[in-house]
């Protein structure tokens, strides 16, 4: 969670005034995961979120779905600025994390296989995994469709074995009103405690 999630936020408000001082077309991405969609609300314990040592695929499901809640309570924040802030995701890039990761059950186990025939199906490469990043941060579409606040990511579904373009995506039910706000209460009690002289922006 630390890695995943506060630094990110911790460095992009760090760099906000310098974003706003560029001016309108200045963008904000975050690099979420469709993982994201593997916490479910019972195990979304606010008052231990990030504090209890569990399994590494949940810890990164949940940093994942800290930083879509996130991306949609900074795009409110920032209506009508000018930034643009959005998250995407890679898809399933065949990378070395997923083919030597052993918190798939352990490498070799059941789980991890099944994990790595998916992947053989629907699986890309690590550029055409990127295609989603790069089109939320360099595309003029994105200025041109005032794209904010929204979930970018390879339209591998549609073309079922490689990605060939980017799409906006469904994100899970957990990311709702109340969940927005609480990520962004959440996230800035955790900077305030932790970092000296702390002070949530003002918006």
């Amino acid at each position: 969670m630390t890695v995943n999630h506060f630094a990110h936020v911790y460095l992009i408000l760090l760099l906000l005034d310098a974003l706003r001082k560029a001016g309108p077309g200045s963008r904000i991405v975050n690099v979420a995961s469709d993982s994201h969609f593997f916490v479910f609300g019972y195990q979304l314990d606010w008052s231990k979120l990030g504090r209890t040592q569990k399994n590494s695929m949940e810890g990164y499901s949940e940093s994942k779905l800290m930083n879509v809640l996130f991306t949609q309570a900074l795009a409110r924040r920032l209506e009508g600025s000018g930034i643009l802030v959005n998250a995407t995701h890679p898809g399933m890039p065949i990378t070395e994390g997923v083919t030597e990761n052993v918190s798939f059950g352990g490498r070799g186990s059941l789980y991890h296989r099944l994990v790595l025939f998916a992947f053989g199906i629907l699986g890309s490469s690590s550029d055409e995994g990127a295609l989603s990043m790069i089109y939320a941060a360099g595309s003029p579409e994105v200025q041109e469709l005032k794209l904010h606040g929204r979930y970018i990511g390879p339209s591998i579904y549609f073309s079922l074995i490689k990605p060939s373009q980017v799409q906006l995506c469904w994100t899970s039910s957990l990311v709702s009103d109340v969940n927005i706000e609480k990520c962004w209460e959440w996230s800035m009690d955790v900077l305030k405690e932790k970092i000296p002289g702390w002070k949530t922006p003002v918006f």
